[in-house]
């Protein structure tokens, strides 16, 4: 198993007792690490939206989104 996959799945398992600061670590881990962006993408913004990094999430945009993920962020940032 590619290690991107691993730290995805353990950032999604970090957000359900509510560790967002360290679900966002390791979706930045795994997209740096290879991570395909659209797959992680929702989670990855309402992690850092929860955490009140408003600035982080409009950035989001420009890592070579679809068109829908696009929508979706934008949706979320107002």
């Amino acid at each position: 198993m590619r290690i991107y996959l691993a730290k995805s799945s353990w950032a999604r398992c970090s957000l359900y007792p509510f560790f967002y600061d360290d679900a966002i670590v390791e979706f930045e881990e795994a997209m740096a690490a290879g991570a395909d962006s659209n797959l992680v993408i929702d989670y990855y913004a309402n992690s850092l939206l929860m955490q009140k990094q408003f600035q982080d999430v409009t950035l989001l945009s420009d890592r070579g989104l679809t068109a829908r993920n696009k929508a979706l962020l934008t949706s979320k940032s107002f």
